[in-house]
């Protein structure tokens, strides 16, 4: 055989020849394609943080956001006389939160008024609202909304608070309650 240019190799399996390296890598997209490529991870990023932010709000209750702010009254109980057959006592008690209204002009001083006057709303909280009732209406399924709108209304008007035609207490709300029994 007359000799050839290229050597040739031979193997186990016969002969082989040398592979030529892969060209180098060219671009994949075009520069408006790394720009469109990047606005839609920020979207993405966007809309992941708002989903996970609308599930941070969620503990107990209505959602609250900034401009809600709420004012602790406390506790409030008062001992059931009981009833025909029963031997004990059966308590009422409510934990009472009044949630200031949002669109109120001056809601950090509205929210400063009604801390510092918390014990007087709750002298009449008790003294004209819980005391005047009989056990008969604390039994009753619908005393829970009788109460929120009572004492709604009666705060408001201890705020002399129809200022441009809107209440300073928006909400009454029970996050605590203990009810007597309904038989």
């Amino acid at each position: 055989m007359p000799p050839t240019t290229a050597p040739e190799k031979t193997g186990a399996s016969g002969q082989y020849y040398p592979v030529p390296p892969p060209p180098p890598p060219g671009r994949m997209l075009t520069p408006a394609g790394y720009l469109v490529l990047g606005v839609a991870a920020i979207v993405t990023a966007f809309i992941i943080l708002r989903i996970a932010g609308s599930f941070q709000g969620g503990g107990s209750g209505p959602a609250m956001g900034d401009r809600h702010q709420p004012v602790d009254l406390g506790q409030f109980t008062r001992e059931l006389a009981p009833e025909a057959g029963a031997l004990v006592r059966e308590p009422f008690m409510v934990k009472i939160v009044l949630v200031l209204n949002p669109d109120v002009r001056d809601l950090a001083s509205l929210k400063s008024q009604v801390e510092r006057r918390r014990d007087l709303f709750r002298d009449i909280i008790f003294s004209e609202i819980l005391t005047p009732k009989s056990d008969a209406e604390f039994r009753k399924p619908a005393i829970l909304e009788t109460l929120k709108n009572e004492i709604r209304d009666r705060i408001n008007k201890e705020l002399a608070s129809i200022r441009d035609g809107q209440e300073s207490i928006s909400k009454v709300l029970f996050p605590e309650r203990r009810l007597p029994e309904r038989r």
